[in-house]
C-alpha cells in the first residue's frame, strides 16, 4: 500500500480522540517534562505561518519531543505512481487518522501545487510534499517518507538550535536541543545541508519549499555574508582534504594534521553549525590519533560521542569507530597513520571505507524533497 496512516480508527479510538482532543499528554513517546511544564508552544510566527516557540528555558541535550509518523509513504510508490494516484491515497490515509491527529495533519503548511484527483486529495499531497521527512527503517529497507504532526511544525534555520533523528526501533522522530534555548525563542531545524553559501541555501530553500530564509545567518549585512561564504568554502576544502586518508605525512603543507582539524572545529563554531559539530570533532579525533597523540584523540572522540549520540542516535558506524578509539587509541585503524607508521593498516583500509565520516556516513540529513 502506498500510503497509510499509522493510527487506524475504530469506535473506541474515535471516543478516546474526542476526550483527549485538547490534551497533549496523550502523545507518545511523551516529551521530557511534558506532564509538568511543556517545552514548547505552537504560535503564529510573523512571515513564517505557524512555528514552535520555547515555552521555558531548554538546556542543550534535552529531548524536546519524540513523535511517531501520522502518515508513511513508500518511496517506490511515489516514484512509480502518477501524482493523482499518490494524492488520492494520501487523502484516504490522512482522512482515516483519529480526529485530533487528522485536524493537525490538515493544518500543516503547504507550499506545493500538484494535479490531484480532487481538491481535498490535492491538499493532502501538498502537505505531504512540504512536510515529509525521509525515514529509512534499515539499510537495504524501503525508502519511506513520513509526515509528523508536531515535528513538521518546526521551521527551518541555517543555524538551527535543534536537531532530529529517526529511530527505526521505536518509529519515533526525536528532536533534541543542540544549544541552550531561551524562553520565547523559536525552535528551528535544518531542512538542508548548512555547509552551503548564502546564495546556494537561498536557491535551494526557494526551489523546494518556496520561502526565503530570514534567519540570523541569512539576514547578516553583505560584508558578513561574504565572510560566512568564505568560511563555508574553507570548510568544504578542509573536509575534502582531511577525508583523504591516503596522505601519509600530516602538516600544513598538505592541509591535514591536528592543526587543520582544529581549524575545522573553529569554522563550524563560527558558522553556528552546532547540529553538525560531531563531524568536525570526528576529524579532529582521527588527526590527533594519526599524529600519535592518543590523549588528545580521546578527548576529541569523547566530544564526538557526546554530540553524535545527541543528534544521530546510538547505532551509527562513526560512533562505533569513536568508541573503539576511546577504548584503545593504539589499536584503532587511525593510530599514527599520518606519520606513515600505521601498524593497523589492514584494519584501517576496511574502516576507512565504512567509517570515514563522509556526509553519508555521518548521517547528514535533509528534510525530504518530494
Amino acid at each position: 500500500m502506498a500510503a497509510r496512516s499509522v493510527f487506524s480508527p475504530n469506535a473506541s479510538t474515535d471516543k478516546a480522540s474526542k476526550e483527549t482532543e485538547e490534551k497533549t499528554s496523550a502523545d507518545w513517546p511523551p516529551d521530557t517534562g511534558s506532564l509538568a511544564v511543556p517545552a514548547w508552544t505552537e504560535q503564529t510566527i510573523p512571515g513564517k505561518d505557524v512555528g514552535l516557540l520555547a515555552a521555558r528555558p531548554i538546556r542543550r541535550g534535552e529531548r524536546i519531543m519524540a513523535r511517531t509518523p501520522a502518515v508513511m509513504v513508500d518511496g517506490a510508490a511515489v516514484d512509480a505512481l502518477p501524482v493523482a494516484a499518490v494524492a488520492g491515497l494520501l487523502h484516504d490515509a490522512a482522512s482515516s487518522l483519529p480526529r485530533p491527529h487528522r485536524a493537525q495533519f490538515f493544518n500543516l503548511s503547504t507550499n506545493y501545487g500538484a494535479d490531484g484527483s480532487s481538491k481535498d486529495a490535492n491538499e493532502a499531497y501538498q502537505i505531504f510534499a512540504t512536510n515529509a521527512f525521509r525515514t529509512g527503517i534499515a539499510d537495504g529497507g524501503p525508502d519511506l517518507h513520513s509526515v509528523f504532526r508536531d515535528v513538521s511544525r518546526i521551521n527551518h534555520g541555517c543555524q538551527p538550535n535543534c536537531a532530529y533523528f529517526f529511530d527505526p526501533a521505536t518509529l519515533a522522530h526525536n528532536v533534541y536541543a543542540v544549544v541552550d534555548i531561551m524562553q520565547g525563542e523559536e525552535l528551528t531545524v535544518g531542512y538542508i545541508d548548512p555547509v552551503q553559501t548564502h546564495a546556494e541555501r537561498k536557491a535551494k530553500l526557494h526551489r523546494h519549499w518556496g520561502f526565503g530564509c530570514t534567519c540570523a545567518r541569512c539576514a547578516q549585512p553583505p560584508h558578513r555574508v561574504a565572510e560566512s561564504d568564505d568560511r563555508v568554502r574553507s570548510i568544504r576544502s578542509l573536509l575534502e582534504t582531511l577525508d583523504n586518508y591516503t596522505t601519509a605525512a600530516g602538516g600544513s603543507e598538505t592541509g591535514t594534521g591536528p592543526a587543520a582539524a582544529e581549524l575545522l572545529v573553529l569554522l563550524f563554531a563560527l558558522e553556528g553549525l552546532h547540529a553538525r559539530m560531531h563531524e568536525a570533532e570526528y576529524r579532529l579525533a582521527l588527526e590527533w590519533n594519526g599524529a600519535g597523540d592518543g590523549l588528545r584523540a580521546t578527548q576529541a572522540a569523547r566530544r564526538c560521542l557526546d554530540r553524535g549520540l545527541l543528534v544521530r542516535g546510538a547505532e551509527q558506524a562513526f560512533l562505533s569507530s569513536m568508541r573503539a578509539l576511546v577504548a584503545d587509541p593504539t589499536t584503532h585503524w587511525s593510530w599514527r597513520f599520518r606519520l606513515g607508521k600505521n601498524d593497523n593498516k589492514e584494519q584501517g583500509s576496511a574502516c576507512t571505507r565504512n567509517e570515514n565520516g563522509t556526509a553519508a556516513d555521518m548521517g547528514v540529513s535533509e528534510r525530504d524533497e518530494v
